[in-house]
C-alpha cells in the first residue's frame, strides 16, 4: 500500500479563486489511508471531490484508494476525472493509460500513454508506461524504443532494463546482458530475479548445475531470511472434514494455462471432501476468468495484497494444500509461498523448472515430462508422478481432429508453433538433422509475436 504524506497532494498547481479542501481535512484523509481504513478514506474522498469538483485531489485519492482496494473498475472513473481537469498534465494521462492497461483496454491505453508523452517527452516514466502496453500487445519493436528511450533519460531505471531482456528475448535477441544490469540496479526485487531465472530456461548454452544453483540463490535471498518466521499451522486434524485446496495463479483467464486446469478443475469441483479456493492475481476479467470461478467455492483477487497479507489471508482460509500455478513466470507469488502459509505447498504445470524454495513440498509431473533421471537432482521439491501431467481442453472453435495428412500427403509433415525465443541454433540444427534422415519431410513454422520476424 503507497504510503501518503502532505508531499502526494502537490500534483497539479489549482486555478487561482477555485475553493479547495483545508490542510486538516487533508491531513485526516491521509491518515485514514495510511492506516488502511479504506472505506472510510473513500467517504472522506468522495466527500472532498463532491465539495471540490475542480480540484484535482479528491479524484486522484479516491482512485488510488479503489485501486488499493482491488476495485479496479471503480478507480478508473476518478483516474479520469485527473485528466478531465489536467488534461495537459502528462502523468495525470500516463496514469490514466497505465489504469486502462490494468483493465485490459490496450488500445484506450496506448492513446492515452501517446498523449503523455506528447506532453513531455523528457519524462521517463511515461515512455516506461507506453513501453508496457505496447509490449502487452505484443508490438515489440515499438516497444522497445520506448525503453531505450527511459534509459537514455534514465540509465538506471531497473524495470527499463528488465522489459528490454524481456523484448530481446522475444526477437530471438541477446538478451542476458539487460537482465543482468536490472539485477544489479534492483537486486532486492524478486521479480526482476524471476524474470532472469525463466529467461535463463531458455538459453541453450546454460547447464543444469548452474540453473539449479541460480534457482537456489533466489532462494538464498528472497525465502531464507524469512524460514525462522514461518507462522505454526492451526489446521484442523480431522480426517472426515473437508480439504481446503487453494489455487493461486495469474493465468486463471484467456491464457494457455486454462485449458490444462479447467478439465481438472471440472472433476475436482464435483468431490464432496473437497473445497477449492483461488487466489487470483491479476485484473483481467473475461468470459474464462468467469467461467473458471464457478469451479471455486471462493475467488479472491489479490494482486493488491502484498506477501504478507496474501500469506495471512491464505491461512486464515486454512487452506490445507496450496497450489502453485505459476512458478518464476510472470505476475508470481513465490514471496507469499516462502513464507509457508500452508502446511502443504506444491508447483505444477506453469514452470518448467524448479521454484529453488524449501517451503514448496512437491512438483507434479509425469514420466513423460520429467523422468526421474537426471532430473531429481534439479528440484528442490519431491517429484511426484501422475498417470498424465496435465489433462488438455481443446478451444472450442478447434476443429475436429482429421485423418493423419501423411497417408495422403506421402510425406511426414512436422509443425511447431511457437515464440522466436525457443528457435535457438541448437533447436534448428536438431531439426535439421531430422530432416535429412526424412528428406521428404517437411516443416511448417508459426510464430508470435507478430513483430520481429525480420530479425
Amino acid at each position: 500500500m503507497k504510503k501518503y504524506n502532505m508531499d502526494n497532494t502537490e500534483d497539479v498547481e489549482p486555478a487561482p479563486n477555485i475553493l479547495k479542501p483545508s490542510a486538516e481535512e487533508i491531513t485526516a484523509l491521509i491518515n485514514v489511508i495510511n492506516q488502511g481504513q479504506f472505506e472510510e478514506a473513500v467517504v472522506l474522498a468522495q466527500s472532498m471531490a463532491m465539495r471540490f469538483p475542480l480540484q484535482v485531489l479528491g479524484w486522484k485519492v479516491l482512485g488510488n484508494v479503489y485501486n488499493d482496494m482491488g476495485k479496479y473498475e471503480e478507480a478508473l472513473l476518478p483516474i479520469k476525472m485527473v485528466v478531465i481537469l489536467a488534461p495537459y498534465d502528462a502523468e495525470a494521462n500516463s496514469n490514466y493509460g497505465l489504469q486502462l492497461h490494468h483493465l485490459g483496454r490496450l488500445d484506450e491505453a496506448e492513446a492515452s500513454c501517446r498523449l503523455a508523452v506528447k506532453y513531455d517527452p523528457n519524462l521517463a516514466d511515461v515512455h516506461n508506461n507506453l513501453g508496457l502496453t505496447l509490449l502487452a500487445m505484443e508490438r515489440l519493436e515499438e516497444a522497445e524504443a520506448c525503453f531505450l528511450k527511459v534509459i537514455e533519460l534514465n540509465p538506471n531505471h531497473p524495470h527499463a532494463h528488465n522489459s528490454l531482456g524481456v523484448i530481446s528475448s522475444g526477437l530471438g535477441r541477446p538478451y542476458s546482458e539487460y537482465f543482468d544490469k536490472a539485477i544489479i540496479m534492483a537486486p532486492d526485487y524478486a521479480d526482476i530475479h524471476s524474470n532472469w531465472l525463466y529467461y535463463s530456461t531458455m538459453l541453450p548454452s546454460i547447464d543444469p548445475i548452474t540453473l539449479f544453483n541460480k534457482h537456489l540463490r533466489y532462494a538464498e535471498l528472497f525465502e531464507t531470511p524469512f524460514i525462522s518466521e514461518w507462522k505454526p499451522h492451526k489446521n484442523e486434524k480431522d480426517p472426515q472434514r473437508c480439504l481446503k485446496i487453494g489455487f493461486v495463479s495469474a493465468d486463471l483467464c484467456g491464457h494457455a494455462l486454462s485449458s490444462f486446469i479447467e478439465p481438472l478443475l471440472i472433476h475436482l469441483s464435483k468431490v464432496s471432501t473437497l473445497s477449492l479456493y483461488a487466489y487470483y492475481n491479476n485484473t483481467i476479467k473475461d468470459a474464462i476468468s468467469l467461467r473458471l470461478q464457478s469451479y471455486f467455492k471462493s475467488w479472491t483477487s489479490v494482486i493488491r495484497l502484498n506477501t504478507f497479507e496474501l500469506a495471512d489471508k491464505i491461512q486464515a482460509d486454512g487452506i490445507d494444500i496450496l497450489i502453485d500455478l505459476s512458478g518464476h513466470t510472470a505476475k508470481n507469488r513465490l514471496l507469499t509461498f516462502a513464507r509457508k502459509p500452508a502446511p502443504i505447498q506444491v508447483s505444477w504445470m506453469g514452470y518448467p523448472g524448479t521454484t529453488g524454495l524449501q517451503a514448496m513440498d512437491y512438483y507434479l509431473a509425469d514420466k513423460f515430462f520429467l523422468p526421474q533421471e537426471p532430473f531429481k537432482d534439479q528440484f528442490t521439491e519431491k517429484l511426484v508422478y501422475l498417470p498424465a501431467a496435465a489433462p488438455f481442453s481443446p478451444h472450442t472453435s478447434a476443429p475436429d481432429v482429421n485423418e493423419l495428412p501423411a497417408l495422403n500427403n506421402g510425406y511426414i509433415t512436422f509443425g511447431s508453433f511457437n515464440r522466436l525465443n525457443k528457435f535457438s541454433p541448437e533447436v534448428i540444427s536438431v531439426w535439421a538433422k531430422l530432416m535429412l534422415a526424412l528428406p521428404t519431410s517437411r516443416l511448417i513454422l508459426a510464430g508470435m509475436p507478430e513483430s520481429g520476424y525480420d530479425t
